[in-house]
């Protein structure tokens, strides 16, 4: 008698293929488990508003450290697609201080934006860009229409003579 015709006289010969066939779908269960784990993302929406409640659209939805991004509809919603719950969402509009949010467990995050109120300093515009008033060295001088010489006029520059 050879192996194979002992282990089947014995029952150990289907024991055997058993054992081997449980052993490959668990490591097939295994690889696919651990390839989805790898490729899986997060889609978390919502909507940010102001202040006052009122929707904003066009605000910047980017995941930080990526160039993953979007920006809000004409309702103020969103919806994006991110890598991880660590991955970190900036949200971000002209006047308005940015935030930063973590997704964590969430799958909607609703985001109130605060205005910025930073003043800006007295503005001067000169021939080719534009400079605050303090860092100019000449003189400054602002006309109205009282300035404009009256009378018989046929070129705009005659408006600015003495």
């Amino acid at each position: 008698m050879n192996l194979n015709q002992i282990m089947k006289h014995t029952g150990q010969h289907d024991f055997s293929k058993r054992l081997i066939f449980t052993i490959c779908l668990l490591l097939s269960a295994l690889s696919a488990t651990s390839l989805q784990a790898q490729t899986s993302t997060i889609e978390i929406s919502g909507k940010v508003t102001d202040a006052l409640g009122e929707p904003m659209p066009g605000v910047s939805v980017l995941e930080k450290g990526t160039t993953n991004g979007m920006a809000t509809d004409l309702q103020g919603e969103y919806r994006i697609t991110v890598k991880s719950p660590s991955s970190v969402l900036l949200f971000s509009f002209m006047d308005f201080n940015s935030v930063e949010e973590t997704v964590g467990i969430r799958r909607t995050i609703p985001v109130t934006l605060e205005e910025n109120l930073t003043v800006l300093d007295d503005m001067v515009v000169i021939g080719y860009g534009t400079t605050t008033k303090k860092e100019i060295t000449g003189s400054v001088s602002s006309l109205s229409s009282d300035d404009f010489k009256a009378g018989n006029v046929t070129d705009p520059l005659q408006l600015l003579q003495g």
